[in-house]
């Protein structure tokens, strides 16, 4: 195939940067709705009764990770595959038939299964509602996540954000109405979600159902698309796995108090994939995907690379230096303040391994991601022994000291096998600096903050230096100008 030039690398860098921007709104908006209930439940529960929400949402999301089939992952695959819009209109319609079937499926298990799984999380069959809605919830959820992924495609990000606020606003009016009537009615979180998802659902298809659908199938991508989709999904639940499976262990090992209070803390520092991993990678996979022939590709990964790592560092180094004294405007109850070591690992974690979405690209261009699969399983067996280590030496810190370290070897492992088809080169020297500076401030965070009384007045100047750091040892004068009109274009 002949590699196209069309487009400069610097238009290419300019479209990551200011889509990931704005989808960077929507996926807040899609995924606020748990940061903004942490101070209402934890308010209003104990930590016991948090940690059992916790394992609730926990199962609700290993079954939405299954029962997508992988289709959200596998369609960019397919849909890119054609030239022409029917060809693609009918991709979409194939895909969705089968992630379709699989959301019914979901349904159908927490309405038959609610009570089995009650009790093989929390050792008694009372929560089988929850589990019920739980699972709505999320089966709409991936659903409605199908349907953005189209609309990404289209760079329709006023329509996506538009969506993601219906959703956000849904979810939380809801849920806030219900906990009035019932502060103690687990039931009404999820329900407020489920509401909300099935709003935007029937949005979606008055809006662009005739566009996005068509009655004409494309047969011979369902094998496609499930080689494809089956695939993520196995790897998707052995990530969930690593994921999640702390949480089970602190419940058999320590209490559920305990699970409500790393759950907390959890939940925080994953915040950086709502605000960063997701919206990048939202727009940064099908752009791999569509720019894959051109020229300068391997400049653009260099460079999509170390913007990356820039970007995470800037938020990173916020958290670290403000975390203690944020805390207790979020959960607001003294008994989770120990939270916060919890936040910053778990936070480095994602962060790192968001970047696996840059290294496999040669595993999705050859679309090997059985392989993919296989290193997830690996780590998760390897996350396994880590946290029978760990949780009984250092309680919930010791599940995040976990967490982090699985976190960093996922991307390290992958890139590994993926440079065999597609090699990075990498800014070495940019790269460097980037990681002194955010492990200075890790540090901070963890073992100057947490015992010592430092003054708000100097971590303020700390962040100060910290960013005029980043900003002007890891960027270039050109890079600096760049970055002003992206943000005044995103403004």
């Amino acid at each position: 195939m002949a590699k196209d030039t069309s487009g400069s690398l610097g238009a290419k860098i300019r479209e990551v940067g200011f889509h990931s921007f704005i989808y960077g709104f929507g996926s807040v908006a899609q995924s606020a709705v748990q940061f903004l209930l942490i101070p209402v439940l934890t308010a209003s529960l104990a930590t016991a009764e948090f940690g059992a929400y916790s394992l609730i949402q926990m199962a609700s999301v290993i079954a939405g990770g299954v029962f997508y089939l992988g289709m959200t992952s596998a369609l960019p695959r397919s849909y890119f595959d054609y030239d022409q819009e029917q060809d693609r209109r009918s991709v979409f319609t194939t895909a969705f038939l089968l992630l379709l079937a699989g959301a019914l499926t979901q349904v159908v298990l927490g309405k038959v299964a609610g009570g089995w799984i009650s009790r093989a999380l929390l050792q008694t069959d009372r929560y089988s509602s929850e589990v019920y809605w739980a699972l709505l919830g999320s089966a709409l959820s991936f659903v409605n996540q199908f349907f953005f992924t189209y609309l990404r495609f289209l760079r329709r990000s006023v329509a996506s954000i538009m969506l993601s606020i219906l959703a956000l606003i849904g979810s939380i009016g809801v849920s806030l109405l219900l906990l009035q009537r019932n502060p103690q009615d687990l039931t009404a979180p999820f329900r407020g979600i489920a509401y909300a998802q099935a709003a935007v659902f029937a949005v979606f298809l008055s809006a662009f159902g005739r566009r996005a659908f068509t009655t004409s199938l494309k047969e011979k991508e369902i094998g496609i698309l499930l080689r494809f989709g089956v695939p993520a999904v196995v790897t998707s639940f052995a990530a969930m796995s690593i994921d999640w499976v702390d949480r089970i262990f602190i419940q058999r090992m320590l209490t559920s108090a305990d699970v409500g209070v790393y759950s907390v803390g959890y939940k925080l520092g994953s915040i950086v994939n709502t605000l960063l991993v997701t919206p990048f990678a939202q727009i940064w996979n099908p752009m791999m995907i569509e720019y894959r022939s051109h020229g300068d590709v391997g400049e653009f990964f260099s460079k999509i690379v170390s913007y990356y790592f820039l970007a995470s560092s800037l938020i990173l180094v916020t958290v670290c230096v403000f975390v203690r004294d944020a805390l207790p405007f979020v959960a607001r109850s003294q008994g989770y303040l120990a939270a916060s070591p919890v936040i910053l690992l778990v936070m480095t974690g994602y962060l790192l391994n968001g970047s696996a979405n840059i290294l496999a690209a040669g595993l999705i261009y050859e679309r090997r991601i059985s392989r993919i699969a296989v290193i997830y399983y690996v780590i998760a067996v390897l996350n396994i022994g880590l946290n029978f280590y760990f949780i009984p030496r250092f309680g919930i810190t010791g599940a995040a000291i976990t967490s982090l370290l699985t976190y960093a070897l996922m991307p390290l492992v992958i890139y590994l096998d993926a440079s065999r088809y597609f090699p990075i080169r990498f800014e070495a020297e940019r790269l460097f600096r980037i990681s002194i500076i955010a492990a200075f401030a890790l540090f901070f965070g963890l073992f100057v903050d947490l015992r010592f009384a430092v003054p708000l007045s100097a971590k303020g100047v700390l962040l100060a230096v910290l960013v005029s750091s980043l900003l002007l040892l890891c960027t270039t004068k050109d890079e600096r100008r760049q970055f002003r009109r992206v943000i005044i274009r995103s403004a």
